[in-house]
């Protein structure tokens, strides 16, 4: 569990990193999938979000962590897979590896990490000549054989870690119109909604706010029926769609609102850390949790596990490795000496 005010800062930087992503797809040219999922890792590092100008980075975010209770620390990480040459059509540059971990430095027993494979997907234009998009701008290539293919991949591993990533104009970028539109579409699922105590606070205040988090740009989204546009995407906020930033976030919490709809395993899952992958299990291992932790981050035992499961099968092509996977760290005593941690675990 974090404090209401570490949840509020870690929120505040992914909805930068949200702010600059989610640009791109208003360019006079809007940037394609790869390029839009390229500057989304770019900016997953920390010198980057510097050169960047970033208006919160992660140092940023880091300093006023220590600022409210000095326990946590959150640390950004990128690594870019090398397959080797017989799994090259199974990579895909639109996919993208994403770990999430608690690192408890004063309970190990509290640690655990969890990962997901996204699936991008942009919201295209209603016209390009001038560029306008509206609450009908619908999703690109959303096709049921694709679709089928993913939830084939999670039945094999035994284990539910496939999402979309939605890439969407934030409102602010939109005409006053459709961005009035997208904010009574949010409020109107938010209103019947019960949430935990922390993160309830959190809504309380920006569900009433047309430009606060929720009117955000990078959605994660179930692969069971998803939205057709960025009108459904947005009326379905934290129920069947999430906020980057609040995805992250609301697996910090029990009951909180990613832990059923979008939580690190099974639907029914009652929060993240019970149903997730501990740091210290090891990828490829013959738990499922274990064996799609593995393929999200590239280990070749698992890789090369679900290669020989599906090589023959006739549902392919299977472009389905990701060539990039974003790790999110978020500490908890990380940076206090190692003597001290010791004495506050044991006591």
């Amino acid at each position: 569990m974090i404090s209401p005010e570490a949840a509020r800062l870690i929120i505040r930087h992914f909805d930068a990193i949200d702010h600059a992503v989610s640009a791109r797809t208003c360019r006079k040219r809007p940037w394609l999938e790869v390029a839009i999922t390229s500057y989304l890792c770019d900016l997953l590092d920390e010198e980057t979000q510097i050169e960047a100008g970033l208006s919160y980075s992660v140092r940023d975010l880091n300093r006023d962590l220590r600022a409210t209770d000095g326990l946590l620390d959150v640390a950004l990480s990128i690594e870019t897979h090398e397959y080797e040459p017989k799994m090259e059509r199974w990579v895909t540059q639109a996919d993208l590896g994403f770990v999430l971990k608690l690192e408890d430095h004063l309970l190990s027993g509290k640690s655990w990490s969890t990962a997901w494979l996204f699936q991008a997907k942009r919201v295209l234009p209603d016209s390009r000549h001038p560029l306008r998009f509206s609450e009908l701008s619908r999703l690109g290539a959303v096709d049921a054989a694709q679709r089928d293919r993913m939830k084939r991949l999670a039945e094999v591993v035994g284990h539910d870690f496939v999402r979309y990533l939605f890439y969407c104009p934030r409102p602010e970028f939109l005409d006053d119109t459709t961005r009035l539109k997208l904010f009574h579409l949010r409020r109107q699922n938010l209103l019947d909604q019960i949430f935990d105590y922390t993160l309830g606070l959190e809504l309380h205040g920006a569900v009433n706010r047309p430009d606060s988090s929720l009117a955000a740009g990078l959605f994660v989204g179930r692969i069971d029926d998803p939205p057709s546009g960025l009108g459904g995407i947005h009326g379905s906020i934290l129920s069947a769609t999430f906020p980057l930033s609040w995805f992250v976030v609301s697996h910090f919490f029990s009951g909180g609102p990613g832990s059923n709809q979008l939580g690190p395993g099974h639907r029914d899952s009652p929060r993240g850390p019970e149903s997730s992958t501990r740091t210290r299990s090891r990828p490829g291992d013959s738990g499922p949790d274990d064996w799609a932790r593995g393929i999200v981050c590239g280990d070749g035992r698992a890789v090369d596990r679900l290669i020989q499961v599906l090589e023959d099968s006739v549902d392919g092509p299977w472009p389905i490795l990701p060539a990039h996977t974003l790790t999110v760290s978020c500490g908890i005593g990380s940076h206090l000496d190692p003597d001290h941690r010791r004495i506050r675990t044991q006591g």
